[in-house]
């Protein structure tokens, strides 16, 4: 049964990236049910980049780790009327039981279901985004959804962009290629020879322009020296970002691209989300939750992994079986099917509205 509409709902996704982003179809699908109602969604910097571009969102909440009491009073003055956990963790389902939500939904496979009164029951795996729709659909019985990302440039952020790219492409009328090799987990690395080996073969046989995306302020020293191994290891080094600390600069680099190729990390889902066609490297992981649906415009690669599904494996493997099968070659016949289809069409981000505010 339906809940009447809500006032106020709060919405919990307090990591990561990528994750977040993935959030913004269910956003859209809330916004359209109930456009009077104030819809807030509490993240943890700085993860809620991913929201400063949606019209959807009417107040970003930023978790504190200093003051875990104090957060909680401060959720629980708001006098929600739903709280909606898509995170799932014990830190968010504490929030959410005590947020004072007369309706307060959550996932049921979670230990600390107990938090919920309305629990989701995941049928079957899918995509992040499609299944946050499902959700939605099944908790609280929303009609419609739909895969579309609204997320709006800065236009600082694209004129940053626009101004490198004018002045470092060395072949403007050829295909431009975005790489984001870099990952935080070291498990989801693939050897840097191997990234610098399919960068060779973009420029000199696809005549393509690579561009290397990288995000110096948040990535740990170790992240930053293997981007420099990579482009070490090229016979023609690749142009490298000017650094993209924010989403909306990383983002304003992946709508000039033809195609993204590139780890499982969040510039394959801006990439995805923009409309750009992407090749999406996994070693340990799930492409069929992580990877866009449209087969046509969205490939993963991925080879058998025995820390599937064992926890706590894949952050002490050693052997990196999965990554090791996986050949500079399979990769380059993936990118072949892809650009073969014809460049990528554009795509309709508009100019920025007035982000959300962000409270402290």
């Amino acid at each position: 049964m339906r809940p009447s509409s809500p006032r106020k709902i709060l919405v919990l996704q307090m990591r990561a990236s990528g994750d977040t982003l993935l959030a913004l179809p269910a956003l859209r699908l809330l916004r359209e049910s109930f456009p009077g109602a104030r819809l807030d969604f509490l993240s943890e910097a700085p993860h809620h980049q991913a929201l400063l571009g949606t019209p959807h969102v009417d107040r970003v909440i930023l978790y504190d780790r200093a003051r875990p009491l104090g957060m909680l009073r401060e959720i629980r003055r708001e006098g929600y009327d739903w709280a909606i956990d898509f995170f799932g963790n014990p830190r968010s389902a504490l929030l959410t039981a005590f947020s004072g939500a007369p309706v307060r939904a959550g996932y049921a496979r979670v230990f600390h279901r107990w938090a919920y009164n309305r629990r989701y029951v995941r049928r079957e795996a899918g995509y992040v985004a499609r299944e946050k729709i499902e959700f939605l659909r099944q908790v609280f019985g929303l009609p419609g959804g739909s895969l579309v990302f609204d997320y709006r440039l800065p236009t600082s952020s694209r004129a940053r962009a626009l101004d490198f790219l004018s002045v470092n492409r060395r072949r403007p009328s050829r295909p431009l290629v975005t790489m984001a090799p870099a990952a935080r987990p070291p498990y989801k690395r693939w050897r840097p020879e191997r990234w610098a080996a399919v960068i060779d073969w973009l420029q000199e046989r696809i005549g393509a322009d690579v561009l290397l995306l990288w995000a110096p302020k948040s990535l740990p020293s170790d992240e930053e020296g293997y981007i420099a191994a990579i482009g070490s290891q090229c016979r023609r080094p690749p142009l490298l970002a000017p650094g993209t600390p924010t989403l909306s600069d990383l983002a304003a680099f992946l709508e000039r691209a033809d195609l993204h190729v590139g780890a499982d990390n969040a510039a394959a889902h801006v990439a995805a989300a923009a409309g750009r066609k992407t090749v999406t490297l996994y070693g340990p992981g799930h492409p069929l939750s992580w990877t866009h649906p449209d087969r046509s415009r969205h490939l993963a690669l991925k080879k058998s992994c025995l820390c599937d599904g064992v926890p706590g494996r894949k952050e002490s493997c050693r052997e990196r079986a999965c990554w090791e099968a996986l050949s500079v070659d399979e990769v380059e016949r993936t990118i072949i099917q892809l650009l073969a289809a014809g460049s990528s069409d554009p795509w309709g981000w508009q100019a920025a509205p007035t982000p959300p505010p962000v409270a402290p």
